[in-house]
């Protein structure tokens, strides 16, 4: 009697798995944004209070199952995990429940979410996205941490990548030329500023930068500058508008510096 209860149990795990393949979504990109100006996002997980408002939940999702999936939806949780002292926070501040719409086999769909997120407290939140069947079953989640602070912009992770970048991996696009090889070669990333922003909160007062710990970095010189630029002509040579902010002393790499 035993071997054919563990038989039977047998098989309906079995036909459980297959079951579960049937329907399957997987989220290939997940973030939450407060920045849409243009198809050049920059994605933050460091921002000011002021600019923390109207957050954009970005979700590409692609069904990988074998069986086209009807009513599809979609649950957005966002948390306050804690403090800027690390205290614990608030836990649950919001969460919605969206429609989605059904998806063939192999068919990839975007979502976009303008959730109206407009934090009231500082600290380190979780957004969390998870992605049900018809019957309510959980086929995928993805999380996006961020933090709000009073006056930091930025696009740090505490994930480190072997992925490297800089002027040497890219080339000017009209005359060929290989980035790096010459003095005044730019490099940069993109940050946005809101309109709400009062003009005393808009005065930046320092930049800090990853190097990476490798040693060709040592004696390369560089000097910090902020770019003012219009992200409708971003693509095109020679879009970088006005200089904004300077430093008059180039910064030498030394050892200390790296990683």
């Amino acid at each position: 009697m035993k071997k054919i209860y563990f038989i039977f149990a047998l098989i309906l795990s079995i036909f459980s798995s297959i079951f579960a393949q049937n329907d399957s979504l997987r989220i290939n990109k997940s973030v939450f944004l407060f920045y849409d100006s243009s198809d050049y996002v920059p994605v933050l997980t460091r921002l000011p209070y002021v600019e923390a408002n109207q957050g954009l939940l970005h979700v590409q999702y692609e069904n990988l199952g074998t069986n086209a999936i009807a009513r599809p939806s979609a649950r957005l949780d966002i948390t306050h995990e804690t403090f800027p002292g690390g205290t614990p926070g608030w836990g649950l501040v919001t969460s919605w429940v969206l429609s989605l719409d059904s998806l063939n086999v192999g068919e990839v769909d975007t979502l976009r979410f303008l959730s109206c997120f407009d934090p009231t407290v500082l600290g380190s939140f979780q957004a969390e996205v998870k992605l049900y069947n018809s019957v309510g079953r959980a086929l995928d989640s993805s999380v996006f941490q961020f933090r709000v602070l009073d006056t930091i912009l930025s696009k740090h992770t505490s994930v480190s990548s072997s992925v490297k970048t800089g002027p040497s991996f890219f080339s000017d696009t009209i005359t060929g030329q290989s980035g790096g090889t010459v003095t005044g070669d730019r490099f940069a990333t993109l940050f946005e500023l809101k309109n709400i922003v009062p003009t005393y909160a808009a005065i930046p007062t320092s930049i800090s930068i990853y190097i990476s710990n490798d040693s060709n970095n040592i004696g390369a010189e560089f000097v910090p500058k902020i770019w003012e630029i219009n992200v409708d002509s971003m693509g095109t040579p020679n879009f970088i508008d006005v200089i904004v902010a300077s430093s008059f002393i180039p910064t030498t790499i030394g050892v200390a510096n790296l990683g």
